[in-house]
């Protein structure tokens, strides 16, 4: 899987056995990216389970009244897989970093095809009963469930699992049974390393350091960044202050495809930076920021270089210069003819 265009956010997912800690370590992860400054969101499967009356039932196997049944919870079908997927995605315009989990995500087609990267944990047959006896549902296992319907369809769900990765898709396997601290451990490693890329748009003042942090890496010797800010005169004429504002879904799309551009052009480029500021921005504070990381310094140097070069040039986000004597100014970038229309502005480099 690769990152997909077109949306702010990388998302990465947490699937594989029933009862190996998926929720409590997507919630540690949450709460750690949280707190090194990221917009974070998490998705549990669990929350789009279907209603009893539109669950399957099957037979039960240790009691063969009528009366007896299961409600099948483990297929595929007892999920609204089209509404969270469509929650996911509805997020991934507004969040840097999405973590899905529950037991059947590569299960799901719409959900699988907006991950980014998926881990898949494992669990023997032992130590995931021996948790499940310790858990409580609603509605609650029935006798023979675990044996007849969750270990049957966890293990076509591993085998599937297997096959996709066999087949290239990023799926990364992790051992269940160890323990969660050292599961956390491996998941969180594995987590920052789906992240390639940072892009938002905000209307705050951009911090820097942010980006810096989200680019140095163990393995780069090299971090190279550039900050775009606004300066007190156009061509000789005062400014005040710039305004800018965007589309966003197109920006957002643009952006990536920046970081695109630049990785195909140093593949050396381990991650990718960039913040624009839209709305008012001040003389002196920055509008843009871009950082880049490589493990020598030409990659990351060439590379930032030409992020801001293809930004300026592709990415439909809109400047309008104030000057000190009350009269303003759009200047175009190369898709704003297409797009002034769904800003309102009627006409180019007008000033008012």
């Amino acid at each position: 899987m690769k990152s997909k265009p077109g949306r702010r956010a990388t998302i990465f997912g947490i699937s594989g056995c029933t009862n190996a800690g998926k929720t409590t370590i997507a919630t540690r992860i949450v709460e750690k990216l949280s707190a090194s400054g990221y917009h974070v969101s998490h998705h549990c499967m669990d929350d789009f389970f279907k209603q009893p009356e539109h669950v399957r039932t099957v037979p039960s196997a240790v009691n063969d009244t009528s009366e007896a049944f299961y409600y099948h919870y483990d297929e595929p079908h007892a999920v609204d897989a089209v509404a969270m997927a469509a929650d996911i995605h509805r997020v991934s315009n507004e969040r840097d970093i999405v973590i899905v989990e529950g037991n059947m995500l590569i299960e799901l087609p719409e959900v699988f095809a907006l991950l980014d990267k998926v881990v898949f944990v494992t669990m023997t047959k032992p130590a995931c009963e021996s948790r499940r006896l310790t858990r409580s549902y609603d509605p609650p296992d029935q006798p023979g469930y675990f044996d007849t319907v969750v270990w049957p369809e966890y293990e076509k769900h591993a085998t599937n699992a297997r096959k996709l990765h066999q087949q290239g898709h990023e799926i990364d396997f992790v051992d269940g049974t160890a323990p969660l601290e050292a599961n956390f451990d491996a998941i969180f490693r594995i987590a920052q390393s789906s992240f390639k890329n940072f892009v938002r748009i905000q209307n705050t003042p951009i911090e820097t350091k942010l980006l810096e942090n989200f680019v140095s890496l163990p393995s780069c010797g090299a971090v190279s960044s550039f900050i775009g800010t606004t300066r007190d005169n156009f061509n000789g004429k005062p400014v005040k202050l710039l305004e800018y504002e965007c589309y966003e879904p197109m920006a957002y799309s643009e952006l990536k495809a920046v970081c695109s551009t630049v990785r195909t052009a140093f593949p050396e480029i381990a991650r990718i930076a960039i913040v624009h500021r839209i709305g008012p921005v001040p003389i002196g504070e920055a509008s843009v920021a871009i950082a880049t990381s490589s493990a020598h310094r030409d990659a990351a140097i060439r590379g930032t270089h030409l992020a801001i070069d293809t930004l300026k040039s592709t990415v439909p986000i809109f400047k309008k210069e104030i000057y000190c004597d009350g009269s303003k100014s759009w200047k175009e970038n190369a898709e704003f003819k297409d797009l002034a229309g769904n800003l309102g502005h009627g006409k180019l480099n007008g000033c008012s």
